[in-house]
């Protein structure tokens, strides 16, 4: 247990050392008027909500929470300052369906459906919502079947964790209708894979003799 305490630790210390550098540069980059890439994507972001995993793997879930609303403000803040893509798009639902997770973990049966319960449900939605915007797009540009596929697991993802929400919720007829969702995606997923994995059969013809 020591070791592992001790790894959490500097785990900490290390993630909160790089937030404090992606901070000055994010500051930086806003001062100067970069608009790359590597200066649109707040960095910081990714690691406030690798902060926020360390914290909810050790259950401290107050700071778990802080971590996490604070990397949806900055990625809300982010996406309206440099402007809207699909990656940061994705990153958003990630995010907002963690944050709803981490919310629903504080669920207590005992007590019944909370503020908490009801904010996941609404962050999970909206994480939903714009997979469903991405998915289309994706299907009108007529993307690699196997990145179609991939963003079908996520999604699928998605509505497992919002079925966990609907079930705090006692709303147990969208739970039922979203796992039954979630269930029919990972099957594509799982079927597209396999039928690429299968061997190609190739037709082999017979020709006849010609009559003599």
């Amino acid at each position: 247990i020591a070791p592992l305490a001790e790894y959490h630790l500097d785990a900490e210390y290390h993630l909160k050392l790089a937030l404090k550098i992606y901070r000055r540069l994010e500051d930086l980059a806003r001062r100067e008027g970069f608009t790359n890439t590597l200066a649109g994507v707040d960095r910081s972001v990714i690691t406030l909500m690798d902060l926020g995993h360390l914290y909810r793997n050790r259950m401290r879930l107050a700071n778990a929470t802080t971590m996490y609303e604070e990397a949806l403000d900055r990625m809300r803040d982010t996406i309206a300052y440099y402007g809207s893509t699909p990656e940061r798009q994705v990153l958003l639902t990630f995010i907002l369906t963690t944050t709803g997770g981490n919310y629903n973990d504080q669920h207590d049966p005992d007590q019944g459906p909370n503020t908490k319960t009801s904010l996941a449900r609404d962050l999970i939605e909206e994480a939903l919502a714009i997979k469903r915007v991405l998915n289309a797009k994706a299907n009108e540009l007529s993307l690699d079947p196997s990145k179609l596929a991939d963003q079908q697991e996520c999604t699928a993802d998605v509505l497992l964790a919002l079925t966990g929400v609907y079930i705090n919720l006692e709303m147990f007829v969208e739970a039922r209708n979203t796992l039954q969702e979630a269930l029919d995606l990972s099957i594509l997923h799982d079927n597209h894979y396999r039928r690429k994995k299968e061997p190609k059969q190739e037709l082999t013809g017979t020709t006849s003799a010609p009559p003599k």
